[in-house]
């Protein structure tokens, strides 16, 4: 399975985060500014992609000296650079993403994001990394890997989600509606170190965030 490593240029609370997960087999693609954090990791991406309004002059020619194929956007485009960046993951056959970089102070950006991802989890596997936090959107079932005491949350997305069943979380759900909306779902606790969700209707999108040692 190709697996692709999106870097946007969101605020990062931990860049170790993506050197753990990096894989030099992995496609890695910038979206602007995420160059950035490739430098700061010494991570050379296969391609930065945007306006370049987000970009030092430095991290310019270091991307220039490691030959890194950058696709340039005009500032008036109809697309933000993250989704530009996705979309170039998808036409390379990327099977599984990983997405760093997407929290940050734009809040219309980072929920027009969410939601645009939400459509693409719906072609390919996905997740969004942010420090303790790894964000799922769920249609099916998932099986969370973590440790006894982790908050989970499930939020409802594109309208009311139902036939939710839970297992290993302390308030259960057994064949449950989570309405469109709805915070029924906020701040679960991981009763083990594995806990399933399991989702008849809708997507849910669930929010993993480990406990802090």
């Amino acid at each position: 399975m190709k697996k692709g490593i999106i870097i946007m240029h969101g605020n990062k609370s931990d860049l170790k985060g993506i050197a753990r997960y990096y894989d030099p087999s992995s496609i890695l693609i910038c979206a602007d500014g995420g160059a950035e954090y490739a430098r700061t990791l010494n991570l050379i991406p296969h391609m930065v992609i945007g306006d370049m309004d987000s970009i030092s002059k430095e991290t310019l020619q270091w991307l220039e000296k490691h030959k890194v194929q950058i696709f340039t956007y005009s500032p008036e485009k109809d697309f933000t650079d993250s989704q530009l960046a996705i979309e170039k993951a998808v036409e390379m056959k990327c099977q599984e993403l990983a997405i760093f970089g997407l929290l940050g102070d734009r809040m219309d950006h980072m929920n027009a994001n969410i939601m645009y991802l939400s459509n693409v989890a719906q072609k390919v596997s996905l997740r969004i990394i942010e420090g303790d936090q790894v964000i799922y959107f769920v249609t099916s079932n998932i099986h969370l890997h973590g440790t006894n005491g982790d908050e989970v949350s499930l939020i409802p997305l594109k309208g009311d989600a139902s036939g939710i069943t839970t297992s290993n979380l302390q308030y259960k759900l057994d064949k449950a509606v989570l309405p469109y909306g709805s915070t029924r779902g906020i701040s679960n606790v991981m009763t083990s170190s594995e806990a399933q969700i399991q989702v008849q209707e809708g997507m849910v999108m669930v929010v993993h965030r480990s406990k802090k040692s």
